[in-house]
């Protein structure tokens, strides 16, 4: 059994399981997942939010590492962005075709201290600028596990007419936590 605190009225109880199944079990009753359904897209959000000394961290649900808030939109099982809501929440609301970009580069981080609204053409720059692009092998400087692109490292091949690359590390690695499983 594992106790768990409930983030509607905040008492501990108890559960079978460690995992919460999607949220469907991280309220001690019924009653509780009820009341928690009627309350407001912010006073959602702010269950779910741990404020640090940087960043503030988002503690519910994730999609791609991005905290995600479901039916915030009426009607609808609509899931959004925690960042996004957050910049609702402080700054008012986002122009059609604007993005909610990090500063900090975490995406799980909601401050809206470290948000700024940009184009998908300024988080692609914005994502070349610091180096997380691992598209394009002819600038990437590693692969996305960070080794090293050098001759020893790394297979080429070809596919479909183009030259590829593929890191022999990560190859080595992939292949015995293949071995383990079995």
């Amino acid at each position: 059994m594992f106790t768990f605190i409930c983030p509607q009225c905040h008492r501990p109880y108890t559960r079978k399981e460690q995992t919460d199944h999607g949220n469907r079990h991280i309220f001690c009753s019924i009653i509780c997942r009820g009341l928690a359904k009627r309350r407001t897209v912010e006073q959602r959000f702010w269950n779910f939010v741990t404020k640090g000394e940087q960043c503030w961290s988002w503690k519910g649900a994730k999609r791609n590492g991005y905290g995600v808030l479901g039916n915030t939109k009426p009607n609808s099982t609509y899931a959004e962005y925690a960042h996004r809501i957050s910049w609702v929440i402080h700054n008012g609301p986002i122009s059609t075709g604007m993005c909610v970009l990090h500063h900090c580069d975490n995406r799980q981080c909601t401050n809206p201290d470290h948000l700024f609204l940009g184009t998908k053409q300024d988080n692609a720059l914005d994502r070349n600028q610091k180096g997380r692009w691992h598209g394009h092998w002819e600038t990437a400087k590693c692969c996305k596990f960070g080794h090293p692109w050098e001759k020893s490292t790394t297979y080429f091949y070809k596919w479909k007419e183009a030259t590829r690359r593929r890191c022999k590390i990560c190859d080595k690695t992939a292949s015995h936590q293949y071995y383990l499983r079995r």
